[in-house]
């Protein structure tokens, strides 16, 4: 462990964490922080970091083991070189400094929604894939820091290994280098173990096999160790990809437990998610407060108004809240979205069908503009134009209101007309 500790000091200095620090914090924030809130989806953001620092990292290690080369690479002075121990202690030192600079901005990422109070539990499975990708990204860069003794073995390693990530992204190979980056919430979904296995195992096999085609290039002759690793590594590399070729590089699927569900309020009380509950109190408090624009009008209400998960059958008998991405784990509701969500008092089947009922879909987004202009909000679809504004505070409007909403929520929605 001397030999590393000594590389620490000696060649990471300050700029490689300051590196390092600066581009995770940059693309922590790079889309806000929609993600905050939400256990799940907070440390596989984190962990998508690696998309930037792992690049970075295989060409800082290139840099450091070309530096290396310049000054320790004399056999007769320095035998060790022979084995490459030098390369690897180098690469396993800058991996060290990556790591702990990926944990403080995990760690970091997870104060931040841990300020919110949120329901669930950290996925603690998830946690290592950061470290593990690394590994790989750094061995990568002492590959080609030993294969091309020159500078332009870091941005050449810098830039392989961004292309293995693109490359991930496009399917062109499995997606093992991205281990995070989630760009929507994973309310729902768990870590399929054996996609999550195979990437970690295909990672380090990766790591492996460069640091074996290291110690046998920088050796004269092939020392048995080295070969030996060589052959677990490319036996590791096979079984990690077909497994990924087999199964798909999706690490998420939807966890067969029931939906768990934290409730708030009575009439409408809201329900949403556990895992994504941050705005839970405030929403609850303004649809009570705009849905008494229904019930001042004699409109019946459904008692309880679900949030909407993906791949989760929805209660046909009680209201739907559909939320975007980035609205799931608002500090507050938007207003303009909280007359959307009263406008959909059942979850009709037809609504989500091939093809929807257009008529009734439209008819549904007045009723969030006739909520919505009863609330003093901008309407979305109707209009502002002084002749829809004297409809919509007429007594025909109040009397289309309650019908409309009536077959809405008993989802006949072949009987909904719009407006004249």
């Amino acid at each position: 462990m001397k030999p590393v500790l000594l590389w620490i000091r000696r060649d990471a200095g300050w700029w490689t964490p300051a590196l390092l620090l600066t581009v995770e914090l940059a693309g922590l924030f790079s889309r806000g922080t929609p993600w905050r809130g939400e256990w799940a989806w907070t440390v596989d953001w984190a962990n998508g970091m690696t998309i930037l620092a792992g690049p970075l990292l295989a060409g800082i290690v290139a840099y450091h083991v070309h530096k290396t080369a310049r000054r320790d690479w004399n056999p007769i002075a320095y035998p060790a070189v022979r084995t490459g121990q030098p390369i690897l202690h180098q690469a396993l030192a800058d991996w060290i400094v990556a790591c702990t600079v990926h944990l403080v901005v995990l760690l970091f990422a997870i104060g931040l929604t841990a300020t919110t109070r949120p329901t669930g539990l950290i996925p603690w499975s998830l946690l290592p894939l950061g470290p593990v990708v690394l590994v790989a990204f750094a061995g990568i860069g002492a590959l080609c820091g030993t294969l091309i003794r020159s500078l332009v073995a870091a941005p050449i390693a810098a830039a392989g290994a961004f292309g293995l990530t693109y490359l991930g992204a496009t399917g062109a190979i499995p997606a093992a280098f991205r281990v995070g980056g989630a760009t929507g919430s994973l309310v729902g979904l768990t870590l399929d173990r054996r996609v999550g296995g195979a990437m970690a195992i295909f990672l380090v096999a990766v790591a492996l096999l460069c640091a074996a085609v290291v110690a046998v290039r920088r050796s004269p002759m092939l020392p048995p160790r080295s070969t030996a690793a060589a052959g677990v590594a490319l036996a590791l590399l096979a079984t990690g990809y077909f497994t990924l070729q087999h199964t798909g590089s999706d690490k998420y699927v939807v966890d067969a437990k029931p939906l768990k569900y934290t409730c708030e309020g009575q009439t409408p009380r809201v329900c949403m998610a556990t895992g994504t509950t941050r705005q839970l109190d405030a929403l609850t408090n303004a649809m009570h407060t705009q849905a008494q624009v229904l019930t001042a009008a004699g409109i019946d209400i459904p008692d309880t108004f679900y949030q909407d998960v993906p791949n989760r059958q929805a209660d046909p008998t009680q209201g739907l809240i559909i939320m975007t991405t980035d609205s799931v784990n608002a500090a507050n509701p938007n207003p303009q979205d909280v007359a959307d969500y009263l406008s959909f008092p059942a979850a009709c089947k037809a609504f989500f069908g091939e093809f929807p009922p257009e008529t009734a879909l439209q008819a549904r987004a007045a009723v969030a503009d006739l909520i919505r202009h009863g609330n003093k909000l901008q309407p979305m679809v109707l209009g502002n134009d002084q002749a829809i504004r004297d409809w919509m505070d007429s007594s025909a409007a109040s009397v289309w209101l309650k019908s409309t909403y009536d077959k809405l929520r008993t989802c006949d929605l072949a009987k909904i007309s719009l407006p004249a």
